[in-house]
Parts: C-alpha cells; structure tokens; sequence
C-alpha cells in the first residue's frame, strides 16, 4: 500500500517492482531530482534502503543491461531495497557560456556529450559511447573535463564537490560533509588508498 502510494505521488516515474524473493522492493526511475529526494525521504520513513543501481555489482554494472532486475544491488541483504535506475529520465544536457560548461545528468550517455569530452572519456577501460555517465562515473570518475559534482549524500544532504580553493567550488555546508572531507584527505595519505587512486579502473565503487 505505501509503495502503491508513493506511485501515485511520483508523477512520470517508472516502477519496476521486485520479484518478491531476493529482487529490491522496487527500481525506480525518477523523473527529476525533486523525485530522488522524495524517494530518499519515504525510504528513510519506512526503513529502506535507497541505492544506486550497480552500487555493489562490480565491474559488471547493472546500469549497463537491458533487465536490471536480474542484478542485485544492496548494501545490506536483510533490508529491503530501492535502487534507482537513472537511464530513462535523468539525462538533461544543458551548456552555458557558449558551450564552453556542459551541465550532465547521471544518466546522460557517453556518446551523447561534446565529441571532446566524449573522446577523453572513451580512453578510459572499459567505457563505451552507451555507457551513463552513472556508471562511469563509478568505475572510473577521472577526467580533466569534470569540474564539480553535485551529490547527495547518506544523510539526505546535498553537496556540490569539486576543486578546492581560489577559484573553485563554494565551501561545503552540511555537516556531513564537514566531517567527511578531513576523513577523506586523512585516507589519501594511506599507501593502499594512494595506489588506488593511480589506478585506471578504482577497485570499489565511486572513487
């Protein structure tokens, strides 16, 4: 019933329902922004979790097939699960200043950028001109194109991060972030963190 209910108050939204065994509860693909947040909110009311699909499937990204549903994505098995499928709705595309900045959804494809940004995407392994930036962003995020990303973190906050200092991104705000960015430059100083970071192709999941 409440499932039913946040359907009917979610507009232009897809629902992909589980199979009822070990599927998430749902896929949702939202229509805009406003929608993750409202879905962030009901998960946090009824004790769901809310994940991107693809969050823990590795190199195979569930982003990347045809039936998601057939690939689980959760962080902890024993509760239920939203994942967000981020192919069918948010992939706006916007330029600013004579198209010299480019505004990108998540799930915006490779191929459908600039041909400049694009092509420095594509030399990253295993990217593809169909690929989302979504998942991209997961298996490889590093391009001298990205200037700031803006994110939600676990908490609900919205942040937008990017460099650091004169002529970069706002200070942050939330104190999520507050606390999380000095962990962050305290992890960076570790040698298995460094190594990571050399990498092509970060071992985990959202570098």
């Amino acid at each position: 019933q409440a499932l039913l209910r946040l359907t009917q108050s979610m507009p232009g939204a897809r629902f992909d329902p589980g199979d009822g065994a070990v599927a998430p509860v749902a896929w949702v693909s939202p229509a805009d922004a406003n929608q993750v947040r409202m879905l962030f909110q009901w998960c946090a009311q009824f004790k769901l979790q809310l994940v991107p699909a693809g969050v823990s499937g590795g190199l195979d990204d569930a982003l990347e097939h045809d039936s998601p549903r057939d690939l689980i994505s959760r962080v902890d098995p024993a509760t239920p699960t939203i994942c967000v499928d981020v192919r069918r709705h948010l992939a706006d595309l916007t330029s600013s200043e004579n198209g010299r900045l480019w505004r990108a959804g998540p799930g915006c494809t490779i191929g459908g950028l600039p041909a400049a940004i694009a092509d420095e995407l594509l030399s990253h392994p295993h990217a593809h001109p169909g690929q989302t930036l979504a998942a991209w962003f997961a298996r490889s995020g590093r391009s001298r194109h990205l200037q700031s990303v803006d994110v939600m973190l676990s908490d609900g906050s919205r942040e937008r991060f990017g460099q650091m200092g004169a002529g970069g991104v706002p200070c942050v705000h939330s104190p999520m972030a507050k606390r999380l960015i000095p962990v962050l430059f305290q992890m960076l100083c570790e040698p298995l963190m460094q190594s990571w970071c050399a990498s092509d192709v970060w071992p985990a999941r959202y570098r």
